[in-house]
C-alpha cells in the first residue's frame, strides 16, 4: 500500500475498483497525473491505471499518453480494458487524433501489428474505417504489416476496398 506523506492510500479504489489516479487520468488531468507518477511507492497499475492511457488515446489526449507512459512507465503496447492497445484505443476513437497517433508511432518499442480482440491490427482497422490520413500515417511505418490477414483471410487492403462507399458500376 502505498502511502504519501498525509497517510493517504494512494491506491485506495472505490466500489467500481478505480483509484483517484484514474480519476485523474480520465478527467484530463495531466497536472494531478504528472505529481502522481513522481511519488516514490506509487502502484499505478492499481486499479486498472491502463484506463487513463486508454482513455487518453481514444479522446486525443497526447499530452496525458506522454505523461503515462514517459513518467508513469506504461507499457505501449499492452492491452486495456478492453482488450486493445492505447494504439488500438486511438485508431478507433470516434475522431482519430493524429497527434497522438504520431506520438504512439514515435514511443520505442511500439508493435504497431500486435492484434486485439478481433483479430485485426491497428492498420486494419483504420482502412475498415476508411480513414485515409491515418492510414497513409500507419502504412509508411517500418514492420508495419500490410499483408497479414484476419481470421477469415482479410488483408488491409481488402478491409479498405470494403470500406469505399462508391457503387461501383
Amino acid at each position: 500500500v502505498s502511502q504519501s506523506r498525509y497517510g493517504l492510500d494512494l491506491d485506495a479504489v472505490d466500489a467500481k475498483g478505480v483509484t483517484a489516479f484514474t480519476y485523474a487520468c480520465c478527467r484530463g488531468n495531466t497536472e494531478i497525473v504528472s505529481y502522481l507518477c513522481d511519488l516514490p511507492g506509487i502502484d499505478i497499475a492499481a486499479g486498472g491505471q491502463f484506463h487513463g492511457l486508454a482513455y487518453a488515446c481514444e479522446n486525443g489526449n497526447v499530452d496525458m499518453a506522454r505523461v503515462l507512459i514517459e513518467r508513469g512507465r506504461l507499457d505501449v503496447n499492452a492491452f486495456t480494458y478492453e482488450n486493445q492497445t492505447p494504439l488500438q484505443r486511438a485508431c478507433n476513437a470516434e475522431n482519430v487524433d493524429i497527434a497522438t497517433m504520431k506520438y504512439l508511432l514515435s514511443v520505442p518499442g511500439i508493435d504497431v501489428n500486435r492484434r486485439a480482440d478481433g483479430d485485426v491490427t491497428p492498420l486494419m482497422i483504420l482502412c475498415e474505417r476508411g480513414l485515409d490520413e491515418a492510414v497513409q500515417l500507419l502504412a509508411v511505418v517500418p514492420g508495419i504489416g500490410v499483408n497479414d490477414k484476419t481470421e477469415d483471410g482479410s488483408t488491409a487492403l481488402i478491409l479498405a476496398c470494403l470500406a469505399i462507399k462508391h457503387e461501383l458500376s
